[in-house]
């Protein structure tokens, strides 16, 4: 039985991080680097910037800081190369949930080469704004090193920068492109149950989106999740259990429940219940 609310721990706050990939090591230009930085992200500490022949940067932004009872501190933006060979088990997990780019898997295969790029005691900042200045920074560092593909860590998916930087650059750009993923799990020894789910609020301290379902198409299902993540992302953890949103079919209203995720990684989720013969798995705790 799912457990109420207040007894469910809230999800880890952990850094942002994204692999970008190469073909071969870039060569960076470390002081336009920081021009950009600065043009899209906010002043950065003239104390701390990386000099032209760095191997690697490491911003603090003093226009982002972070309150403590000891006073404030600017959070930190940083790009450094990998020192480790890329990890064949995490991007094939992240493969198996791109579900917008045919080419993929061709185009991973020919990047083994990385660049890490995260923020880091950024946690405290607001989300939106913590948010906003994590995909800034990508845009700049792909202005300036052009990457093949970005492995977002957090959320299990592999991004087309040339998409990323052009949505980025709309009027009304898309700020969860990358930073949200909804995923898709055939549930085996089951007569076609599908989970699906979102990954990416977990790490910002808000409950993903699950749904647990078959006899529905995921193409319908999906929007859903996603809609009700960038609810959540834009208004907060504020839809209680028992409530409802707009389901798949007309007048459809699916009842919301906090609990753990039922795939990991361990975090909560907002659970939505399809109802009728649509719901799958142990629905115990759904009213009538």
């Amino acid at each position: 039985m799912a457990e109420p609310k207040d007894e469910i721990p809230a999800s880890p706050i952990s850094p942002l991080m994204v692999q970008l990939l190469y073909e071969t090591p870039p060569s960076i230009d470390f002081p336009r680097l920081t021009s950009k930085v600065e043009e899209y992200c906010g002043r950065t500490d003239p104390n701390a910037r990386p000099a032209a022949d760095a191997d690697l940067a490491h911003y603090f932004m003093l226009d982002a800081q972070v309150q403590y009872k000891q006073g404030c501190m600017p959070s930190q933006l940083c790009l450094v190369g990998a020192t480790v060979p890329l990890d064949p088990g995490l991007l094939e997990k992240a493969l198996q949930q791109t579900w917008d780019w045919p080419e993929v898997r061709q185009v991973v295969a020919s990047t083994p080469c990385a660049l890490l790029a995260n923020d880091f005691v950024a946690a405290g900042l607001e989300r939106k704004l913590r948010n906003k200045q994590f995909r800034c920074f990508l845009r700049a560092v792909q202005e300036i090193a052009p990457c093949k593909a970005m492995h977002w860590m957090n959320t299990q998916k592999i991004v087309n920068p040339e998409r990323f930087v052009f949505q980025q650059g709309e009027e009304e750009p898309q700020p969860l492109y990358g930073s949200i993923n909804v995923r898709l799990f055939n549930i085996q020894g089951t007569s076609g149950d599908i989970l699906m789910d979102t990954l990416g609020l977990g790490v910002m301290g808000l409950p993903d989106i699950q749904c647990h379902y078959h006899g529905l198409q995921p193409d319908d299902v999906a929007p859903i999740l996603y809609n009700v993540a960038y609810y959540i992302f834009q208004h907060g953890d504020i839809i209680k259990n028992g409530e409802t949103v707009p389901g798949v079919l007309e007048n459809d209203k699916w009842r919301c429940q906090h609990e753990m995720a039922l795939v990991g990684p361990e975090r909560i989720v907002l659970d939505l219940d399809p109802g009728g013969h649509y719901a799958a798995g142990d629905r115990r705790t759904r009213q009538p």
